[in-house]
């Protein structure tokens, strides 16, 4: 009977592929946002679209299949627990037990990242059945004539606010936001 004989180059080989593995324990927020948004697309929540513009509001219904499409901010982020973008950011874990809840926020490195912040808070219990209640995210473009910050914050199985605005030379600014509501409860606790 034949074993099978692993060669002493494979080893090495296989052994710095793992070495050279970096390991990654920041939070999956892409991943994250990526299941809530596939949960309501398989739900029966009605679905809200309030925009407001300076003074002015307007409310109406979103269909289903527009959705994803509204929510894109949030799913154009980059993955954080790829390698590549764990040497970019600095995570800090902070705790709060006034308020009980645990913040984890990832900071760039460098301005030269369009993701400035991004901050994932949790309400820890002591069953370990910790809650993720909000994922915020900002983002900072710099144009020609122009500085866009957008700040989005996405509350875990309830609804997201996306908050665009635009800073342009000699000009006043223009905020514009658009909240999303799915599964809103009329009064929350948290």
């Amino acid at each position: 009977m034949k074993k099978p004989l692993i060669t002493v180059p494979a080893l090495l080989i296989i052994f710095s592929y793992c070495s050279n593995k970096k390991k990654n324990d920041y939070f999956p927020v892409l991943a994250f946002l990526q299941s809530q948004v596939k949960h309501v697309d398989t739900s029966l929540y009605p679905i809200i679209k309030i925009i407001r513009e300076d003074s002015v509001a307007d409310t109406l219904f979103l269909k289903r299949e527009n959705f994803r499409n509204e929510v894109q901010e949030f799913l154009s982020i980059p993955d954080l627990t790829l390698e590549k973008y764990t040497s970019r950011f600095e995570e800090t874990k902070n705790y709060d037990p006034e308020i009980n809840r645990a913040v984890f926020s990832y900071y760039p490195k460098s301005d030269k990242q369009e993701i400035r912040r991004q901050e994932v808070t949790i309400i820890p219990s002591a069953d370990g059945t910790n809650k993720v209640r909000s994922v915020y995210i900002e983002k900072r473009t710099e144009k020609k004539d122009s500085t866009v910050i957008k700040r989005l914050n996405w509350l875990v199985n309830e609804s997201c606010l996306i908050i665009t605005l635009i800073q342009k030379n000699n000009a006043p600014d223009k905020v514009y936001q658009t909240e999303i509501v799915w599964n809103r409860p009329a009064e929350t606790d948290q």
